[in-house]
């Protein structure tokens, strides 16, 4: 398991005013984007929980924990 967290930001544009509509988009299984890497959604977790300690949303303004 890798100790770092892994960073994504929202996808094609989109901006959240709160973390609760973050988290939203998230549970819905809208996309998001690796901070300089691929688009990914919430069907990727199971993946993501084999290499990475947490996943946080980077809301530019707000960093949002979402796994």
């Amino acid at each position: 398991m890798n100790s770092k967290p892994l960073m994504i930001m929202p996808a094609y544009g989109r901006q959240y005013k709160t973390s609760e509509e973050a988290k939203a988009d998230w549970n819905a299984g809208k996309d998001f984007k690796i901070v300089n890497g691929p688009y990914l959604s919430i069907r990727d977790v199971k993946h993501l929980k084999d290499t990475y300690s947490s996943v946080w949303l980077d809301l530019i303004t707000l960093v949002v924990r979402v796994v």
